[in-house]
């Protein structure tokens, strides 16, 4: 017989914090609870990782959700009128209950939710020896230049003294290609970046949707792993790549 627990969240917070941009990057997900909050750890094509962490719900036992169609969980939370919401947790389901409304959903085997190879553990102990701030309006600007450059998904960093951070949409393996330089940030901090520094840049298009003022870069410059670190109310995201070959 399944020991029922109970969990009480805040409906829209989590779907604007967690749940919509975990949905951005993959269909299916496993989500931690403990007595931290809800972490998530996925992975898309690109081999960009988000690491998810909302600390506004806390359960005294960890338990594992599995998730297999996170933009339907989604609509099927939407449907439910109250902002504040008890979701009854057992073993393979999340129920809810109202005078008015109830369901129940059925959670999904590990072997249905993929697992993220690398290990995260290991990137966020990493030091980072360049760190830069770019505003949501720079990477909106950025994006809109990217609509112009339409035979290359690369962005690439350079960072001095002289001319802060600049962003390059561009593919320098083609030399046909055009290209949009936009600065994106005055200072950074540690090293320069002198060698153009190239990644995928759905990385940006992962954060478009989500509410925030200021996202950090942070750069190892040896393994050529970036982290975009982003505090959204209740919720650190962290998304990262490494840098492409060229």
């Amino acid at each position: 017989m399944s020991t029922e627990k109970f969990l009480r969240i805040q409906k829209n917070e989590l779907i604007d914090e967690l749940l919509d941009p975990v949905s951005k990057v993959t269909d299916a997900s496993s989500f931690i609870i403990n007595n931290e909050g809800i972490t998530a750890i996925c992975s898309n094509d690109a081999n960009i990782i988000l690491f998810a962490k909302y600390s506004n719900t806390k359960i005294d036992e960890a338990e594992k959700l599995n998730i297999y169609d996170i933009k339907r969980f989604i609509r099927l939370l939407d449907v439910i009128e109250s902002d504040v919401i008890d979701l009854t947790l057992t073993s393979n389901t999340l129920s809810y209950k109202s005078p008015k409304l109830k369901f129940k959903y059925h959670l999904a085997e590990d072997a249905m939710v993929p697992i993220t190879k690398i290990s995260v553990n290991k990137i966020l102990a990493l030091s980072f020896n360049c760190k830069f701030l770019v505003s949501k309006i720079k990477v909106q600007e950025l994006l809109k230049g990217s609509s112009v450059i339409t035979d290359s998904n690369k962005v690439y960093f350079t960072a001095s003294k002289d001319s802060g951070v600049v962003a390059d949409l561009t593919d320098m393996q083609s030399p046909q290609t055009d290209s949009v330089a936009i600065s994106i940030a005055d200072e950074f901090e540690g090293e320069s970046l002198n060698t153009p520094l190239p990644i995928n840049l759905d990385v940006f298009r992962l954060m478009s949707s989500i509410k925030y003022d200021f996202v950090l870069i942070k750069v190892n410059t040896d393994l050529k792993v970036l982290m975009f670190e982003l505090v959204v109310g209740n919720t650190a995201l962290k998304y990262i790549v490494s840098s492409l070959v060229k």
